[in-house]
């Protein structure tokens, strides 16, 4: 077993004690006629807590805290014990009050998100690596930029040399709008576009009206056109990688809101009881 192999087998044993623990525990408070959803209730917050510190880590890198690999999977554990003592602390049944009900919905979309973003990190950067160089975000209406300004010359190239406007006419009616500027590309995150498809089946229904030196300057124009396609794909793959945490951490810090407000509640109701 490798390394990497070897490290994720750990963590997993490490949460499966961990989570048997704390159950047993919970299980030994009621035997014991104690009321455990306190002994759950801080255990979960401690988590959360645990969770939250991931973010911090990351913007203070330059911290001697441990290698970044190491607070992913300590976040992954993390989460996944979270779920497992939210629903040990709701006895596996939906709350009833208003504040349970919101806290509970928090959690859920901090749980879900986080399970979506782990996934997200791991599929699309193994299917940008498998397309060859990874083109990096900053980059893209650069880039963008300069595939258009190459477009426009072969355009460009066509009227001067062949004197028809034929390209000309296809360019500003196909063409203009797309290579304009970086336009995402949701549907072939997952399959091949229909537009790119459209895109192509435009090209092939032009080819018939081209004489052999229009022909050349359209493949040329069509293979820029790939490339233009290559770059929103992986534009798109970075949206995504980025825009799920403005889904995770908003729902994770108005989490941390509720959970002060429902341990205060909690404990005023104790003190006034």
């Amino acid at each position: 077993m490798n390394t990497p192999s070897l490290r994720n087998f750990l963590y997993c044993v490490a949460f499966f004690f961990v989570a048997f623990a704390v159950g047993l525990a919970d299980l030994l408070l009621d035997l014991a006629f104690f009321d455990s959803s306190y002994f759950s209730g801080w255990a979960l917050t401690s988590l959360i807590g645990l969770l939250a510190l991931f973010n911090i880590r990351k913007r203070l890198p330059f911290l001697p805290l441990g290698d970044a690999r190491t607070w992913y999977l300590i976040h992954i554990v993390a989460g996944l014990l979270a779920v497992f003592v939210f629903l040990m602390h709701t006895n596996w049944t939906t709350p009833k009050g208003l504040t349970e009900r919101l806290l509970a919905l928090f959690f859920c979309l901090v749980a879900l998100s986080g399970l979506l973003g782990t996934w997200l990190q791991k599929y699309l950067p193994l299917q940008l690596s498998r397309r060859g160089e990874v083109v990096i975000f900053e980059r893209v209406p650069r880039l963008v930029r300069k595939l258009r300004e190459n477009i426009e010359d072969e355009v460009q190239n066509s009227l001067e040399t062949t004197g028809s406007s034929t390209i000309v006419d296809f360019y500003q009616a196909n063409l203009l709008r797309f290579v304009s500027r970086p336009y995402p590309s949701w549907e072939r995150l997952f399959s091949t576009s229909k537009r790119n498809h459209r895109r192509r089946a435009n090209f092939e229904n032009l080819d018939r009206y081209l004489n052999e030196q229009e022909r050349e300057i359209m493949h040329r124009i069509a293979e820029l056109v790939s490339a233009k396609e290559e770059i929103d794909y992986q534009y798109t793959c970075h949206l995504v990688l980025k825009g799920w945490l403005f889904i995770h951490i908003p729902t994770t810090a108005a989490l941390i809101v509720f959970a002060f407000v429902h341990i205060a509640v909690v404990h005023a109701y104790i003190a006034f009881s």
